[in-house]
């Protein structure tokens, strides 16, 4: 019973990864047709002249950190305050008062949600969302950031909206490992499509 159930599971996140890959790539060809002038990665050079750490980084580092910060608290258990300490770290990564401003207040909602016990509202998990969103503007050169039109900044976070919103579900209906899994899984494609596209 226990193994068709973990079976099942990971046909599901199977399948909503190969839907979620091929969004990416109907992105990347809607991109290149309607010629929007979307900026690349900061440090892209740098990145691949050091793939090695990168990898680890994108992979196991990140994944691990994001999850801990934005799908963790949204089940109240005894690890919620891990959200927090990341929180407070990451609050220090960000150049742009404006992410660090809305990182604080996702903070005070944790805070809030830790000390009152009561359930995960669907506010907090749309700002769990959101939050995990708009944090990754720090990916991109800012001042081609600024440049852009809405249009081209909604299209250009869209996958991390997307990946949010996929992962939120994971950590909702399965568990958090499912959604830390799901995100390492997604990264490992996306650094070897880069690796090998690039």
């Amino acid at each position: 019973m226990i193994k068709k159930i973990f079976k099942n599971r990971l046909l599901i996140l199977g399948g909503i990864l190969f839907v979620n890959i091929a969004l990416l790539v109907t992105l990347d060809l809607i991109e290149t047709f309607f010629k929007l002038n979307l900026p690349e990665i900061d440090n892209k050079e740098e990145i691949m002249n050091s793939i090695f750490f990168y990898s680890i980084f994108f992979i196991i580092v990140a994944p691990v950190l994001e999850e801990v910060l934005y799908r963790l608290p949204l089940r109240n258990n005894k690890l919620s305050f891990l959200s927090f300490l990341v929180g407070g770290i990451y609050i220090f990564a960000f150049d742009l008062l404006f992410v660090r401003m809305i990182l604080g207040i996702y903070l005070m909602a944790i805070i809030y949600l830790i000390f009152s016990r009561r359930e995960t509202s669907k506010i907090f998990v749309i700002m769990s969302i959101l939050v995990f969103t708009i944090s990754h503007i720090g990916n991109y050169n800012l001042l081609e950031v600024k440049s852009m039109s809405l249009l081209e900044l909604l299209f250009m976070f869209l996958p991390q909206l997307i990946l949010g919103i996929i992962v939120t579900l994971f950590r909702m209906k399965f568990s958090f490992k499912y959604a830390l899994l799901y995100h390492v899984i997604y990264n490992l494609i996306i650094v070897l499509l880069a690796i090998n596209f690039d």
